[in-house]
């Protein structure tokens, strides 16, 4: 009976966390949508994308930290795990600059290039810890 309770706790616990993140990235979302509403200037939105795109990265890293206790574990393939997560965390944050640099291309040079840039980083770290919940649910 005990290892049903502990896989009903595990279970509770991944759900609720992952009702926490989406409530997180809904109230980055708001924020930011209301921001751009006040000041729907190039300036005004460049610095409302950056304060979304920061809260982004900062659930990015709570919920990776999350995923690096709770997902890895300490069974036999723990190091294994770790060292695979580390290193697609690592390409996956190489691959997140250069795309949204690359999808910014459509305005080179321009004024909206920084804003493109900064859009596609706080909707890929958003998506991003989606993706590291989605991981971490049990199977």
């Amino acid at each position: 009976m005990r290892p049903l309770i502990a896989i009903a706790a595990i279970v509770l616990a991944s759900v609720g966390a992952m009702a926490d993140v989406n409530a997180d990235l809904a109230r980055v979302k708001f924020t930011l949508d209301r921001c751009i509403k006040t000041d729907d200037t190039n300036v005004g939105m460049k610095q409302c994308v950056a304060a979304a795109f920061r809260d982004a990265d900062k659930l990015l890293n709570r919920t990776y930290q999350g995923m690096s206790k709770e997902w890895i574990g300490d069974d036999i393939g723990s190091s294994e795990r770790k060292k695979r997560l580390i290193a697609a965390q690592r390409a996956w944050v190489a691959f997140r600059d250069a795309e949204c640099s690359l999808q910014a291309t459509e305005m080179l040079g321009g004024t909206g290039e920084g804003l493109i840039v900064g859009q596609c980083l706080y909707e890929m770290t958003a998506n991003r810890v989606m993706q590291i919940e989605d991981l971490m649910k049990p199977k």
